[in-house]
This record gives C-alpha cells, structure tokens and sequence, in this order.
C-alpha cells in the first residue's frame, strides 16, 4: 500500500514521471492479496482493467518503460481473455525480439482460444522447429510444454494426425509426472490417433491408464465412451 502510494504520488509530480505507470500496473498485476510475481486474477475485482490501463500508460509515454510494460501488457491480455489485443502485441513484441520464442507462444496460445487452429499451428510450428534447431533460446519446461500440447491440438483440430501425434508426445515428455491437467488432455487425444493408426490395444491401454488416475472436467466421460466403442 506504501508503494502504491508513492508511486501514486509521483504521478502527480509536475515534473511528470510516466514511469511510474509501470509500477502501478506490476502492483495491480501481483494484487493485494498475492505474494507471487506472476499470480493469476482474483474473480470479482478490477485489477485487470488497472494493470491494463496503467501498463498501457506505461507503454505509450514511459521513458525507460515501455518495453518491459509491453510484455507484461501480452500477459495480461491474454489472461483477461482479450485474445485479439494478445496476438497483434505478442507478433509485434516478436518481430521486435525475433529471438524470444514467449511472445509467439502467447500468439499462439490466443489464436488457440479464438478457433484459429490454422494459424496457430503455423505459429507453434514454427516455434517448435526453432527450438528443435536451437535456433530459438533455451525456454522453461512448462512453456516447452505449452509449445507442443497447443500445437498439438491445433494440428490435430485441422486433421493433421501425423504432426499432431508427435506434437503431443513431445508435449509428453515435457510433463513425466503428469503434475499438468492438460498432460491427462494430452494422453487422451493421443489415445485417439492411436486409434486412427490402427494401434487399438495401445490406444485402449492408455485409456485404462487415465481413468485409474485423476480425473479432470469431464475427461474420465469422455474415455469410458471411447473405450465402449472399441469393446
């Protein structure tokens, strides 16, 4: 609250410190009640639309701040569901830092949520061959993670089942312990082009794996009718 203070103040300074936005905008990102760096939004408050505005002040008029504003700004976006502001930030913060795979991940991640497959798996596709390249710098386990599970599931929305396939393996192996939610998503969708690859007892083997684990949304549903189907 003292910092939000100050930084208000300054604000107010006549001397006009725009870099104080940036300030403001990382204090409504973290939130009151939050000790975390990057927390997600509480429900039922307004802190989304406060970072938003000040990140963007932050953005347009900060002396020193407007690049580090801009990439908390693509996070923020995409975690208000504002996909279409994500995307066009995140391939404009791309092409300014070709080498920084995060921002086409938010890309695609957002085209992803919008029902863009195509586009999205032209972005993850991409991503993806870079880092295999080592054309891309080294990125965190969960992104890696996020890189292959969306460009898995976009490649295999658009009917590429080959890609897909090994998209999702490789998003897999990004996840051993299976501590992700989206790696049970992940297995199920595998099990499917099992499936399409004629591979049936490996697809059933991986369904009956699934419903003695933890269930997630309605997948143990889902994987009881595909088992019922190759009964």
């Amino acid at each position: 609250m003292q910092g939000r203070m100050w930084l208000q103040q300054a604000l107010m300074a006549p001397e006009m410190l725009p870099d104080a936005h940036l300030g403001l905008g990382l204090l409504y990102f973290a939130g009151p009640a939050r000790s975390g760096l990057l927390p997600r939004f509480m429900e039922g408050n307004d802190h989304g639309t406060e970072t938003i505005y000040h990140l963007r002040r932050a953005a347009e008029i900060g002396s020193f701040s407007g690049e580090v504003a801009q990439t908390f700004l693509v996070q923020v976006y995409e975690l208000e569901k504002q996909y279409q502001e994500a995307i066009t930030l995140g391939q404009a913060l791309q092409a300014t830092f070709p080498s920084n795979g995060y921002y086409a991940l938010v890309v695609g991640r957002s085209q992803y949520a919008q029902g863009q497959y195509g586009s999205c798996a032209t972005t993850l596709g991409q991503l993806a061959a870079a880092l295999q390249a080592s054309a891309a710098p080294s990125m965190a386990r969960d992104d890696r993670f996020d890189v292959y599970y969306f460009l898995g599931r976009a490649l295999y929305e658009t009917a590429q089942d080959a890609p897909a396939f090994q998209a999702l393996r490789q998003a897999i192996n990004q996840d051993p312990g299976t501590v992700k939610d989206a790696s049970l998503w992940a297995k199920y969708y595998l099990g499917i082009l099992y499936e399409r690859r004629g591979e049936t007892a490996t697809a059933r083997q991986l369904y009956q794996t699934l419903l003695r684990g933890r269930n997630v949304e309605n997948l143990h549903e889902q994987v009881a009718q595909r088992l019922a189907q190759l009964e």
